[in-house]
């Protein structure tokens, strides 16, 4: 391998490249110098990675040199030739108030809507329109470079006190997965045991977390669990004030470029297969990994979505942790891929402050445990939650009370009780808005398929009003635990039933004429 691939550094060269072609005052001979360097370095880059087998630099090169090729090459040129021209086509009184207003959007002194509408007036709409025959701009692309800068500076000053802890566990999870990495669900509220044998089932290496956090686990026996499990805590405000300026560089180029169309500078070749690893309760065993797919939460996700017409107006009001999958799928990934406004909101214990969230921010859709809701029921005020249409719980019965509070303190919402484990993404069955019978779990969604078979072998479907297992298929469903077939490992979940495999949820229930399950406890306590 060749020292230069060796040492990353030339890529850094190359990122640091396109950004002073970015943001770097335009000199018209440093404009042609760099746009010679940049595609001629990356070009021998991406060949040498490529004769010594490195995909990955080879493929950073590649993109590199395209958009050094093509986009910004294009764009430097423009602001190039605009130096040379600027004083002529403009004019000097123009030029400095230019200036100034590209001034106070660095200072932040003023937004950049209203910048750009001072510049029009200043250029005139002609002089703001990005026109020319030959394929080069006449007269906007130095203004219009002095307000990215500002809007960088914006950006870097603003953002990162603005960002919830929703929002960045988000972008936590989207990080982790854009690294080609697994993201692994851990629940600190299972004790020093249960963490221990997850992090070693799962192989984990190092902990993401937040300093205050570690804080509050300080005494509980949780740090020292991970260490006995060969796990590192890394607290992620330390992590950010460790970073190089050559990652921060790398990074900060990479993500202008992929939001200039380049999606390759951001997202790896190849993704991890898995979603997101995430564990049962370990209520009466050790907890079982549940590796699930990106397949078998866009399925679940895609169910839901389609059966609950989801509208422009609709808006989230999310609580449940990460580490339980019905608050990965629906609080998380659900909101995101459908473009819907969520308000995140850590502790689905505290009630009181639910309601006066749900009261200020208006959220048309809830996702929640009976017991959370219970909560903000109980100190709910007049108007609190007026603005919920529809409220979907689940995870454990829910009694008529809930049904009848809601409605009542909602002024004549929904509350639609469904059925759904890990394995399966978690949702397998649904009460529907006008389809809605409380005491049922449901009929399955649309993608699922389930039988109700005898708790004995040999196993035969049964009529409608008896009593069975639960089978499940479909592909929202798993593919199998963590160590499964080992000697130490969980036995496999899957039944055979008419020549197929089905997912075995332990749970018995009866369905209707018409469909609809109702639960009727786990087979454990029948047999």
């Amino acid at each position: 391998m060749s020292a230069a691939l060796r040492n990353p550094m030339p890529l850094w060269g190359l990122y640091f490249l396109l950004l002073v072609a970015m943001f770097a005052t335009p000199l018209s001979n440093l404009s042609f110098l760099l746009w010679i360097i940049a595609p001629l370095l990356a070009l021998t880059i991406r060949n040498s990675a490529r004769k010594e087998g490195l995909e990955d630099e080879a493929q950073h090169a590649s993109w590199i040199m395209g958009s050094a090729g093509l986009f910004l090459l294009l764009v430097f040129l423009l602001i190039g030739g605009m130096a040379t021209a600027s004083s002529t086509l403009i004019g000097a009184e123009s030029q400095q108030r230019i200036n100034e207003i590209s001034a106070a959007m660095s200072q932040q002194q003023m937004p950049w809507k209203d910048a750009f509408v001072q510049l029009l007036e200043v250029q005139g709409v002609k002089g703001m329109i990005l026109i020319c025959a030959g394929g080069l701009l006449l007269s906007v692309l130095w203004p219009l470079q002095r307000i990215l800068q500002g809007m960088v500076a914006l950006k870097m000053q603003v953002a990162p006190r603005r960002i919830s802890t929703g929002g960045k566990l988000l972008t936590l999870l989207l990080a982790v997965l854009l690294a080609g990495q697994t993201p692994v669900m851990l629940n600190w509220t299972t004790g020093p045991r249960n963490l221990r044998h997850c992090l070693r089932l799962a192989g984990v290496g190092h902990i993401l977390s937040a300093r205050a956090l570690l804080d509050r686990l300080e005494g509980s026996g949780l740090r020292e669990a991970a260490g006995e499990a060969g796990a590192a805590w890394l607290p992620l405000e330390d992590v950010a004030a460790s970073l190089s300026p050559c990652l921060r560089l790398e990074a900060a180029c990479r993500a202008f470029l992929s939001m200039a169309g380049l999606e390759g500078c951001a997202v790896p070749r190849k993704l991890s297969p898995l979603a997101a690893i995430l564990f049962t309760s370990g209520s009466s065993a050790a907890p079982k990994g549940v590796p699930l797919s990106h397949d078998n939460i866009l399925a679940n996700c895609r169910d839901v979505a389609a059966i609950l017409a989801l509208d422009s107006h609709d808006a989230m009001l999310a609580m449940l942790p990460p580490f339980h999958t019905l608050g990965l799928t629906g609080n998380i990934v659900l909101p995101l891929c459908f473009g819907v406004p969520v308000v995140f909101h850590a502790n689905p214990t505290e009630g009181a402050r639910l309601d006066a969230v749900c009261h200020q921010w208006r959220p048309t859709l809830l996702v929640a445990a009976p017991t959370f809701l219970d909560g903000m029921l109980r100190q709910a005020r007049p108007g609190d939650l007026t603005s919920l249409r529809v409220a979907f719980v689940g995870a454990e019965a829910c009694p008529q009370r809930l049904y009848d509070d809601f409605a009542r303190l909602s002024g004549g919402g929904l509350l639609c009780e469904g059925y759904g484990v890990t394995e399966c993404s978690p949702v397998i069955s649904l009460n529907l808005p006008g389809d809605a019978r409380a005491g049922t779990i449901g009929r399955p969604l649309p993608s699922v398929r389930t039988a109700i078979v005898s708790v004995q072998e040999p196993r035969r479907r049964l009529a409608a009003g008896e009593t069975g297992l639960l089978l499940v298929r479909g592909p929202n469903v798993f593919g199998g635990y963590l160590g499964q077939g080992s000697d130490d490992g969980p036995a496999s979940p899957f039944l055979r039933l008419d020549g197929e495999d089905w997912y075995c949820t332990g749970d018995l229930v009866r369905a209707d004429g018409g469909g609809h399950m109702t639960f009727a406890g786990r087979r454990e306590r029948f047999v």
